[in-house]
């Protein structure tokens, strides 16, 4: 009995290094893309999130919110926008979460942008925040053709996301 327990620390203390360099593998590969004034890593307790301001081609800034699972990276990042909030649609409504605009829910915070599913474009375990990060600008950058011609944001990005 006393040997599974420390079995079980060990894996906990091995996991938890693991997750710290995985975490500072992360911040330099974020610090040497993007300014260092343009994101926080947050943490508040066994909570992990990622505040990141990002500036599209026509120069509007957004803010988005990377939550990041306690099983990363085996599991994905959420990314949601979070300024401005509520996003609006073409038409001026607000954007609510479907097929047509990749995205999946919105609640009092903003809404989340659908960048990773089965069968389609699935996450890898390789992938970083960075290429989550590329992946939600590229999706601001529909979202903005979007709001320009009024084509649906699943019309512009096609299965992309």
């Amino acid at each position: 009995m006393k040997s599974n327990l420390t079995q079980s620390n060990h894996q906990r203390e091995t996991s938890g290094s693991a997750q710290d360099n995985r975490r500072g593998k992360e911040l330099m590969i974020l610090q040497s893309a993007f300014p260092p004034d343009s994101f926080v890593w947050q943490t508040d307790g066994n909570k992990e999130w990622l505040d990141m301001g990002v500036k599209t081609q026509s120069n509007a800034v957004y803010r988005l919110k990377i939550t990041i699972p306690s099983d990363y990276p085996y599991s994905p990042p959420a990314v949601w926008v979070v300024h401005p909030n509520p996003l609006r649609s073409h038409s001026g409504s607000v954007l609510e979460p479907s097929v047509e605009t990749h995205t999946l829910r919105r609640d009092r915070e903003g809404i989340q942008i659908c960048l990773y599913y089965d069968g389609m474009v699935e996450w890898n375990p390789q992938y970083t925040l960075y290429h989550a990060v590329l992946k939600a600008r590229a999706w601001l950058e529909c979202y903005e053709v979007h709001l320009r011609t009024g084509k649906s944001i699943y019309d512009i990005a096609g299965k992309s996301f």
